[in-house]
């Protein structure tokens, strides 16, 4: 997947741009598998060794562009996400519940174990009083590796979120 200019980000963006540079590669690749053995009267063995070369340094020359091309695409969906997540907090510090949900699923769908974000999902699922979910979302969150930086906030959701349901217990308890 890494050697094979353009293919990595084919499969990552699906930008054409990215094809293109498949194609020549392949293109490349293709004329000099056909002249190295098919065509071997019609080039010479220094003739062979040039177009050697010249296949390495294109090669070379292609998988710098399509790396730098990663990069670019890299930046602005960091960017991207970054204005996602902010559009997240807008509406969960609102109160738009539906449409910070509807953000934080469609997020999630990327990066299914992005620590801040199932946080966020944990933390709204308590404020809409959808307790049990809460939990398993926190429970989830303790196993993941890098929450460990997060550990009092997901410790503080957990108490909150049993508080809520004792308190619930307690006034279905007093009104029997």
């Amino acid at each position: 997947m890494y050697f094979w200019p353009g293919y990595r980000g084919i499969v990552t963006y699906g930008h054409p741009s990215f094809l293109v540079i498949a194609i020549i590669f392949a293109f490349i690749v293709d004329l000099f598998l056909v002249m190295n053995f098919f065509w071997t009267d019609q080039i010479s063995a220094a003739q062979r060794n040039i177009l050697l070369v010249s296949v390495v340094v294109i090669w070379f020359i292609l998988s710098s562009f399509s790396h730098f091309r990663m990069k670019q695409f890299d930046r602005m969906s960091v960017g991207i996400q970054e204005e996602k997540f902010k559009e997240m907090i807008v509406h969960y510090l609102r109160g738009n519940w539906y449409e910070a949900e509807m953000l934080i699923v469609s997020q999630l769908k990327y990066n299914p174990n992005d620590v801040e974000i199932l946080l966020l999902q944990a933390t709204l699922y308590r404020h809409t009083e959808r307790y049990s979910e809460a939990i398993q979302i926190l429970n989830k969150l303790q196993l993941t590796n890098n929450a460990n930086k997060w550990f009092l906030e997901i410790e503080s959701e957990k108490i909150l979120n049993n508080e809520a349901i004792t308190k619930i217990n307690n006034d279905i308890l007093v009104k029997e």
